[in-house]
C-alpha cells in the first residue's frame, strides 16, 4: 500500500493530534463505510510511521545499497488492526498522549535488501508480527521493536 511522506516534517504530537481527530470520525461510520475508514487509516498510518532516516539498515543493504527496499518496521496492517480494536471499544479509545507515544515507539522504516524482503514474506512476517507477539509487547518494551527482522534472520544495525 502507498503512503504519503507529508508527515515526515511534523513532530509526534502534531501527528497524534491529526490521528486523534481522524479516529474520532469513526463515530459516523456505518457498516458500509467501515472498510473505507480502515483503508484510509492504514494509508494515514503508512505516512505517519515514516522517520527522516531509516530506523534499521540491514547488513546486506550496507554491502549492496543498489539492491535495497524500504519497508515499515511494524506492518501498517498490524497498526491499523490494533487501533481499530481500540476505537471500537469506547473504553479503550486512545488519548492524544497515547497516540504520540504509539507513533514514537512504533514508527520506522527498515532499509533491507530485496532478498531479505522476500525472506520476511516467506517466513510469514511481511504483514504480521511473529506468533504470540502482541503489539503491546513492543509498546511496553518487553519485546524488541525489530522482532520481525530477528525472527527472519535479518542482520541489521539500528540507525536512529
Amino acid at each position: 500500500m502507498a503512503w504519503t511522506g507529508h508527515f515526515v516534517e511534523t513532530n509526534y504530537e502534531e501527528r497524534a493530534e491529526f490521528l486523534y481527530h481522524f479516529l474520532k470520525m469513526y463515530e459516523i461510520c456505518t457498516k458500509d463505510t467501515e472498510k473505507a475508514f480502515s483503508d484510509t487509516l492504514k494509508f494515514i498510518l503508512g505516512g505517519m510511521m515514516i522517520r527522516k532516516e531509516p530506523r534499521y539498515i540491514s547488513e546486506g543493504t550496507q554491502a549492496s545499497e543498489n539492491d535495497s527496499t524500504d519497508e515499515h518496521t511494524i506492518p501498517c496492517k498490524v497498526l491499523t488492526d490494533y487501533l481499530m480494536r481500540k476505537i471500537k471499544n469506547r473504553n479503550t479509545f486512545p488519548t492524544k498522549e497515547f497516540l504520540s507515544e504509539f507513533i514514537e515507539k512504533l514508527s520506522g522504516i527498515g532499509k533491507i535488501t530485496k532478498a531479505e524482503n522476500d525472506r520476511l514474506s516467506k517466513s510469514g512476517l511481511k504483514q504480521k508480527l511473529p506468533e504470540k507477539i502482541m503489539l503491546d509487547d513492543i509498546i511496553n518494551g518487553s519485546v524488541n521493536h525489530a522482532i520481525r527482522y530477528e525472527k527472519a534472520g535479518i542482520v541489521f544495525f539500528e540507525n536512529n
